[in-house]
Order: structure tokens, then sequence, then C-alpha cells
């Protein structure tokens, strides 16, 4: 895992954090654009997700 942004600065995506904070911490909570986002780290693949419960 490198330790730039986990998503390219690329037209559509955003910059949330350094793929280096979740070395230490495998799972953050983040905002982009208005939206709470949950980062996670699985080895050496980054995901991210609505931070919203779907039953609610």
């Amino acid at each position: 895992m490198s330790g730039g942004p986990i998503l390219a600065a690329e037209p559509g995506w955003v910059v949330v954090c350094k793929a280096e904070r979740l070395r230490d911490q495998p799972m953050i909570c983040t905002k982009a654009a208005g939206v709470a986002l949950l980062v996670i780290r699985d080895g050496d693949r980054l995901y991210a997700c609505e931070r919203a419960c779907p039953h609610e």
C-alpha cells in the first residue's frame, strides 16, 4: 500500500485522506461533499461507503 491519497485527484474523485492513515487504524469516518463516509482498509484493498445504516 502506498502512502499516497486513497482516491486519485481525477475528475469525479475526491481525496479524503492519505492511505498511510489507515495503517494503524484500518477504519475511519470522514466526510466528502457533505456526505458522511466510512473508509476501510482490508489488506491492500481500500473501500469507501456511505456511513449510514440501511436499516434506518
